[in-house]
């Protein structure tokens, strides 16, 4: 525990199926680069337990897809992730969920270059009883650097 807010044992948190569901609706999404074996939501993913061998780094290799569904670790590469992002989404649509830290280098060198939706209330992750111990966000890249558009919901 720290001295503001108890420590993760994980920095990977499950998408919660009727967010995803919701967006998924709208998006149509075709690659989850950021996954796992049980918890990617669609059928085309990279994670670190795929088969695949050429499919278990999705910072390293491009994103094929056209609407790509990412929900990245928490971590300490959560920059990595948001800037990968960032750059794929010259040619496609990119939907992130991440942690609301309005305060961090990530969210103003890329986040505040996408549309930005601020979810209300905390979510819950995967099977969890709890809410999370932060907010949310989401943020829309398309026709990168093209987004200057801010909504709260």
């Amino acid at each position: 525990m720290t001295g503001y807010m108890p420590v993760s044992k994980t920095d990977d948190w499950a998408t919660p199926q009727k967010l995803y569901d919701e967006l998924n609706g709208i998006y149509h999404f075709d690659l989850d680069p950021a996954a796992s074996s049980t918890n990617h939501k669609c059928d085309e993913w990279y994670g670190l337990d795929h088969l695949d061998e050429s499919k278990r780094d999705g910072l390293a290799r491009p994103w094929e897809g056209s609407s790509v569904w990412v929900n990245p670790p928490y971590g300490r590469v959560l920059s990595l992730w948001v800037r990968k992002a960032y750059e794929e989404a010259q040619d496609k649509t990119v939907v992130m969920l991440l942690p609301s830290r309005t305060d961090t280098r990530w969210f103003h060198d890329y986040a505040i270059k996408g549309e930005l939706t601020f979810v209300r209330g905390r979510l819950k992750f995967g099977d969890g009883k709890n809410p999370a111990p932060f907010p949310s966000i989401l943020v829309l890249f398309r026709n990168r650097g093209q987004n200057d558009n801010l909504r709260l919901v």
